[in-house]
């Protein structure tokens, strides 16, 4: 199946992936980085590529919506 030995064996002792471990330090839930991601896929079908600074203002008015007004970092 293509899975470590250690991976396996940290899974079967309880420990998170990366992803559901961090997953207290990210702004998006899963809804919004849906949306964001449904919106530069949108973008793409219509024959245009998104710059670095739109997805990031994009992500910034989906925090806005939802209420969060702290600006968002560089990572």
């Amino acid at each position: 199946y293509g899975i470590s030995r250690t991976t396996l064996q940290s899974r079967q002792a309880g420990r998170s992936s990366a992803q559901t471990g961090h997953h207290y330090q990210q702004r998006l839930s899963l809804e919004q980085e849906r949306i964001l991601c449904d919106w530069i896929l949108e973008l793409e079908v219509c024959g245009y590529a998104p710059s670095h600074s739109q997805p990031c203002e994009m992500a910034t008015c989906v925090l806005v919506s939802s209420g969060d007004l702290v600006p968002l970092g560089k990572n």
